[in-house]
């Protein structure tokens, strides 16, 4: 489940700043740090908190709350709030501004 929500959020992510760049490569570069800040943070464990990428790892998860690893519930929440918060963003960058309608002949 964590895997799967933090697929949705990376495809997401490459999905809205694409289109607000209109480029291909920003996106991919946006998804990349996120790639690569969960690759070097492995020995700070207060930056788990905003490495969306490495809340999939069941080790680095505090289910007890004994350590500074972010517990499953705010993993969650935070999730639920990236997701919705990329999805109204897709809405509102490809809504439709105005529909150009020729006039009759």
């Amino acid at each position: 489940m964590l895997s799967w929500l933090a697929g949705v959020f990376l495809g997401l992510l490459i999905y809205v700043v694409n289109s607000l760049s209109n480029t291909r490569i920003f996106g991919v570069l946006a998804t990349s740090f996120f790639l690569v800040f969960d690759a070097t943070i492995t020995d700070y464990y207060e930056l788990y908190r905003f490495s969306p990428v490495s809340w999939s790892s069941i080790d680095r998860i505090d289910i007890e709350g004994l350590t500074q690893m972010p517990s499953i519930t705010y993993i969650y929440i935070a999730f639920a709030v990236l997701i919705i918060g990329l999805i109204l963003s897709a809405i509102l960058i490809n809504r439709k501004q105005s529909i150009n309608v020729l006039p009759p002949i």
